[in-house]
């Protein structure tokens, strides 16, 4: 497989796309889930519109932040404190359903997926040692997106059918603890001399066309017109 090629890092090239599927996926449920639940209790079609734009309106606020945080702190913490927003926020929806609620849970939510993504872009970027390798590492890095948008809502309607909206919130709030579980396999990179060029090393990953690519591929799966 292509993880295989990753000079000795495949293990940690899974546990980025495994920890980045889970986290999408319990967005992406969330995002389809709590809009029906409004829609189903009489809330008007601005007030779910209103609630949906709360899923991105938050990361335009916290990209910058974030990958200052993980170029001083390593990814491991931030993408901790990612999964634990999830958790907290589809859990809030389980235990208190109201409109209210579910603006903070899309908040949470939205939230702790984009700095994830940062988080995770930022420690795929710097495991590659080529233009190739990070080619490579940035492939298997789409597929998260694209594979937790067919999971998470198929799954969450399947359940709401089922069982109900509080059990779908339920779901939604287990599945960040197996991206936690796959979290474990990634190890901080310390590069020597970071301390001069933290505030850089960002922009020039945007620099690298995989990189941009994969920018440009995950805002149109999490906000497809």
């Amino acid at each position: 497989t292509l993880a295989n090629q990753l000079s000795g890092r495949p293990a940690q090239v899974r546990s980025l796309v495994l920890t980045q599927t889970c986290l999408h996926a319990s967005m992406a449920g969330l995002r389809m889930a709590a809009p029906l639940y409004a829609l189903e209790h009489g809330y008007s079609k601005v007030s779910v519109g209103a609630l949906v734009a709360l899923f991105a309106v938050i990361q335009i606020f916290l990209a910058m932040p974030a990958g200052r945080y993980a170029d001083r702190n390593g990814v491991v913490r931030l993408i901790r404190w990612c999964v634990f927003a999830c958790v907290a926020g589809a859990s809030l929806a389980a235990l208190m359903p109201s409109y209210a609620i579910l603006c903070a849970a899309a908040v949470l939510s939205g939230a702790s997926i984009g700095v994830a993504m940062i988080a995770i872009q930022q420690h795929a970027g710097k495991l590659a040692g080529s233009s190739t390798e990070m080619r490579r590492i940035f492939s298997w890095i789409s597929l998260a997106p694209a594979i937790a948008n067919a999971i998470g809502p198929g799954l969450v309607g399947l359940i709401i059918d089922r069982a109900g909206y509080t059990c779908a919130f339920v779901f939604l709030a287990l599945i960040p603890l197996f991206g936690w579980a796959a979290s474990r396999g990634i190890r901080d990179l310390r590069q020597a001399g970071s301390g001069g060029t933290a505030n850089a090393s960002s922009m020039e990953l945007l620099r690298k066309r995989p990189v941009r690519d994969v920018h440009v591929d995950g805002a149109q799966v999490v906000h497809p017109r």
